[in-house]
């Protein structure tokens, strides 16, 4: 029973300093900075990597998406909700930075060059949507939703992020 007692009391303060946490964001700290700092990451880092990013990455869109359903087609209604819009804009912002941060294996590097592309893109069409957003008139919103939606349909769809996060989850998965 002492024994246990005092294995106890030197865990707790480990745990304090060291942290426990099963949050898939904490846990993703040491993977990010190995990449930050230019380390080449291991596939398995790199793949859980990239699934942590698309993770955070949806769940940013989807709060731009429920901004805009609160809005119900409304322009007036997506204006009073303009600030709360660019800040989830500048959140998914920073995810596609996080992306276009990441320092592959040797045999990704290629495949990560085309992502970085990929997530160029989306930033640009990133921008107008903010642009968007910042309009005075729908008319306006409509011109700039219609720039995005021309350079969409004038891509190959393989440049696309996500059909470049596809072709390289296929291949660390074995099947491309």
């Amino acid at each position: 029973m002492k024994k246990g007692f005092c294995i106890l009391l030197l865990l707790i303060p480990l745990l304090l300093f060291c942290g426990c946490s099963n949050d898939p964001k904490e846990n993703n700290e040491n993977i990010g900075s190995l990449s930050a700092v230019g380390e080449k990451l291991t596939v398995k880092e790199y793949e859980k990597l990239l699934k942590d990013y698309w993770q955070e990455m949806n769940i940013c869109r989807q709060d731009i998406d429920d901004l805009k359903d609160k809005a119900e087609g409304s322009f007036s209604e997506l204006q009073k909700l303009r600030s709360q819009l660019l800040e989830a804009c500048g959140r998914v912002s920073e995810v596609w930075d996080k992306f276009a941060a990441i320092v592959p294996p040797d045999e990704y590097s290629e495949l990560q060059a085309k992502l970085v592309k990929g997530v160029e893109m989306e930033k640009r069409w990133l921008e107008y949507e903010k642009q968007a957003y910042c309009a005075d008139t729908e008319e306006e919103a409509n011109e700039i939703y219609g720039k995005i939606l021309q350079e969409v349909k004038a891509m190959d769809t393989n440049d696309l992020f996500s059909g470049v996060y596809t072709e390289i989850h296929l291949k660390i998965q074995g099947i491309k």
